[in-house]
Protein backbone atom coordinates (compact mmCIF):
# COMPACT_ATOMS: atom_id res chain seq x y z
CA UNK A 1 0.00 0.00 0.00
CA UNK A 2 2.88 2.64 0.80
CA UNK A 3 4.23 1.95 -3.29
CA UNK A 4 0.67 2.99 -4.08
CA UNK A 5 0.63 5.70 -2.51
CA UNK A 6 4.64 6.94 -3.32
CA UNK A 7 3.46 6.56 -7.00
CA UNK A 8 0.69 8.59 -6.49
CA UNK A 9 2.47 11.08 -4.70
CA UNK A 10 5.27 10.76 -7.59
CA UNK A 11 2.61 11.00 -10.26
CA UNK A 12 0.28 13.67 -8.82
CA UNK A 13 -2.84 11.40 -10.26
CA UNK A 14 -6.05 10.53 -9.39
CA UNK A 15 -8.70 7.82 -10.63
CA UNK A 16 -11.51 10.50 -9.87
CA UNK A 17 -13.85 7.99 -8.23
CA UNK A 18 -13.51 5.71 -11.54
CA UNK A 19 -10.96 2.59 -10.52
CA UNK A 20 -9.48 3.18 -13.43
CA UNK A 21 -5.71 4.91 -13.61
CA UNK A 22 -4.26 6.61 -16.00
CA UNK A 23 -0.24 5.61 -17.38
CA UNK A 24 2.24 6.49 -15.91
CA UNK A 25 2.40 4.20 -12.91
CA UNK A 26 4.73 1.00 -12.44
CA UNK A 27 1.99 -0.94 -11.16
CA UNK A 28 -1.53 -0.51 -12.72
CA UNK A 29 -4.63 -0.82 -10.31
CA UNK A 30 -5.80 1.68 -7.56
CA UNK A 31 -5.65 1.75 -3.72
CA UNK A 32 -8.75 3.13 -1.74
CA UNK A 33 -8.01 5.70 1.47
CA UNK A 34 -11.08 6.12 3.64
CA UNK A 35 -12.08 8.94 4.68
CA UNK A 36 -13.55 9.89 8.50
CA UNK A 37 -17.13 8.98 8.22
CA UNK A 38 -19.32 12.48 8.11
CA UNK A 39 -23.05 12.33 9.41
CA UNK A 40 -26.38 14.68 9.87
CA UNK A 41 -29.45 15.11 11.53
CA UNK A 42 -32.18 15.61 8.87
CA UNK A 43 -34.84 17.71 10.18
CA UNK A 44 -36.74 20.25 7.42
CA UNK A 45 -40.57 21.11 6.36
CA UNK A 46 -41.99 18.84 3.64
CA UNK A 47 -42.54 21.99 1.82
CA UNK A 48 -40.45 21.28 -1.43
CA UNK A 49 -37.81 23.13 -0.76
CA UNK A 50 -33.97 22.06 -0.69
CA UNK A 51 -31.79 22.01 2.06
CA UNK A 52 -27.65 21.39 1.37
CA UNK A 53 -26.21 18.85 3.61
CA UNK A 54 -22.68 18.70 2.11
CA UNK A 55 -20.73 20.87 -0.04
CA UNK A 56 -17.20 20.47 -0.85
CA UNK A 57 -14.83 23.31 -1.43
CA UNK A 58 -12.39 20.80 -3.27
CA UNK A 59 -13.69 20.34 -6.49
CA UNK A 60 -10.00 19.23 -8.11
CA UNK A 61 -10.05 16.13 -6.23
CA UNK A 62 -13.29 15.08 -4.80
CA UNK A 63 -14.38 12.41 -2.53
CA UNK A 64 -16.36 9.40 -3.45
CA UNK A 65 -18.23 7.76 -1.08
CA UNK A 66 -21.09 5.23 0.35
CA UNK A 67 -24.36 7.70 1.10
CA UNK A 68 -26.85 6.16 4.10
CA UNK A 69 -30.29 8.42 4.28
CA UNK A 70 -32.25 7.22 6.35
CA UNK A 71 -35.55 8.20 6.20
CA UNK A 72 -37.92 8.42 9.74
CA UNK A 73 -40.23 11.12 8.80
CA UNK A 74 -44.30 10.57 7.07
CA UNK A 75 -42.80 12.41 3.49
CA UNK A 76 -40.66 11.25 0.70
CA UNK A 77 -37.45 12.28 0.33
CA UNK A 78 -35.63 13.28 -2.62
CA UNK A 79 -31.60 13.43 -2.77
CA UNK A 80 -30.00 15.57 -5.00
CA UNK A 81 -25.97 14.47 -5.45
CA UNK A 82 -24.04 16.52 -7.81
CA UNK A 83 -20.59 15.36 -9.13
CA UNK A 84 -17.80 17.51 -10.16
CA UNK A 85 -18.59 16.74 -13.77
CA UNK A 86 -21.68 18.57 -13.48
CA UNK A 87 -24.01 15.27 -13.37
CA UNK A 88 -26.81 15.18 -10.96
CA UNK A 89 -27.75 11.95 -9.68
CA UNK A 90 -31.43 11.66 -7.95
CA UNK A 91 -32.89 8.91 -5.72
CA UNK A 92 -35.99 8.90 -3.59
CA UNK A 93 -36.14 7.81 -0.27
CA UNK A 94 -39.85 6.88 0.75
CA UNK A 95 -41.10 7.19 4.58
CA UNK A 96 -39.38 4.95 6.93
CA UNK A 97 -37.35 3.47 4.46
CA UNK A 98 -33.23 3.95 4.13
CA UNK A 99 -31.29 4.05 1.08
CA UNK A 100 -27.35 3.14 0.65
CA UNK A 101 -25.59 4.64 -2.79
CA UNK A 102 -21.98 4.54 -3.92
CA UNK A 103 -21.17 7.85 -6.11
CA UNK A 104 -17.87 9.01 -7.20
CA UNK A 105 -16.76 12.86 -7.44
CA UNK A 106 -19.26 14.34 -4.45
CA UNK A 107 -19.50 18.22 -4.69
CA UNK A 108 -22.86 18.74 -2.97
CA UNK A 109 -25.77 16.54 -1.65
CA UNK A 110 -29.16 18.28 -1.21
CA UNK A 111 -32.00 16.62 0.12
CA UNK A 112 -35.93 17.80 -0.60
CA UNK A 113 -38.56 16.78 1.10
CA UNK A 114 -41.86 16.29 -0.42
CA UNK A 115 -45.22 18.05 0.90
CA UNK A 116 -47.43 21.26 1.27
CA UNK A 117 -44.83 22.43 4.69
CA UNK A 118 -47.80 21.11 6.95
CA UNK A 119 -45.31 18.27 8.12
CA UNK A 120 -41.69 17.96 9.47
CA UNK A 121 -38.99 15.59 7.51
CA UNK A 122 -36.80 13.74 9.76
CA UNK A 123 -33.98 11.29 8.90
CA UNK A 124 -30.43 10.73 9.18
CA UNK A 125 -27.64 10.97 6.35
CA UNK A 126 -24.15 9.36 7.14
CA UNK A 127 -21.31 9.54 4.41
CA UNK A 128 -18.72 7.14 4.27
CA UNK A 129 -16.00 8.94 2.25
CA UNK A 130 -13.01 7.55 0.33
CA UNK A 131 -10.28 8.48 -2.02
CA UNK A 132 -8.96 6.25 -4.96
CA UNK A 133 -5.43 6.95 -6.17
CA UNK A 134 -3.83 5.22 -8.94
CA UNK A 135 -0.95 3.31 -8.89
Amino acid sequence: MDDCISCQNAVGQQTGGTGHCSSGCPAPGFVVVPIPRECANIQQLCNSQPVVYYNSFNTTFPLSGLITVRNTGTCQMVVDVYQSTNIKITFLVPPNTKRLVDIPDIVRIEITCAGDGATLCTGTLTLDFYRLFCC
